[in-house]
C-alpha cells in the first residue's frame, strides 16, 4: 500500500477527520474512472462517487492494513455503482408498469362515456368522507397545488411525512372509488 495513503489512513482513524478530505483528493480520480465506466451521466456519476466516499469513510474500521486500499475503494465504489443502476432500473420498470397500467385504464374509461363523471363524482363523495386534516392535506397538494416544502412547513413535518401523509391518503381515495365502482357496476 502506498505509504502517503496509510498514513493518512491512520490519522483519519485517529480522529483527524480533516484527513480524509486528503485521502479523498488522492483516490477520487481512481473512483471516477471506476464509476465513469458504468455510468455515462456526469451528475449521476458525481452523486455516485460523494456516496461510495461516504460509505468506505463509514467503514473505515473494517478496512485490513496491508490491503491495497484503492482497490477496496474501487470495490466500494463498483458496488455503490451496481446499486445505483438497479435501482433506476427498478424505478424505470416500475414507471413504465404504470403508464402501461395507465394507459389501459384510460382507454377503459374512455370506452365508458358516463365513467369520467361516475369518478368525479366518487372522487367528490370520498374526499368528503376523508378526515378534515387529511381532505385539507390533498386540497392544498392537489387544488392549490402547493409545493412538498410548502405543505412540510406548514405542517410542521419532513417532507418524508408528507409525502407518506399524501400516499395513505391516495390508498384510502382509490380503495374508497374502487368500493364505489364495484357497487354501481353490480
Amino acid at each position: 500500500m502506498n505509504r502517503k495513503i496509510e498514513s493518512i489512513l491512520r490519522r483519519v482513524l485517529a480522529g483527524e477527520l480533516d484527513a480524509y478530505g486528503e485521502l479523498v483528493e488522492l483516490c477520487q480520480q481512481d473512483v471516477w474512472v471506476v464509476v465513469a465506466s458504468y455510468v455515462r451521466n456526469r451528475a449521476i456519476a458525481e452523486d455516485i462517487v460523494q456516496k461510495a466516499f461516504i460509505k468506505a469513510y463509514f467503514a473505515l474500521e473494517q478496512y485490513e492494513f496491508g490491503r491495497d486500499f484503492v482497490a477496496w475503494l474501487k470495490t466500494i465504489a463498483k458496488n455503490e455503482t451496481k446499486m445505483a443502476l438497479r435501482a433506476r432500473l427498478t424505478r424505470e420498470k416500475t414507471a413504465l408498469g404504470f403508464a402501461e397500467q395507465l394507459d389501459l385504464e384510460r382507454a377503459a374509461w374512455r370506452a365508458d362515456t358516463g365513467a369520467t363523471d361516475r369518478l368525479r363524482e366518487h372522487l367528490r363523495e370520498c374526499l368528503a368522507q376523508l378526515p378534515d386534516p387529511i381532505r385539507e392535506l390533498v386540497d392544498a397538494r392537489y387544488a392549490l397545488q402547493r409545493s412538498m416544502a410548502e405543505l412540510a412547513e406548514a405542517m410542521q413535518r419532513s417532507a418524508v411525512a408528507v409525502r407518506k401523509a399524501l400516499s395513505r391518503a391516495r390508498a384510502l381515495l382509490r380503495a374508497c372509488i374502487e368500493a364505489k365502482a364495484a357497487r354501481n357496476a353490480g
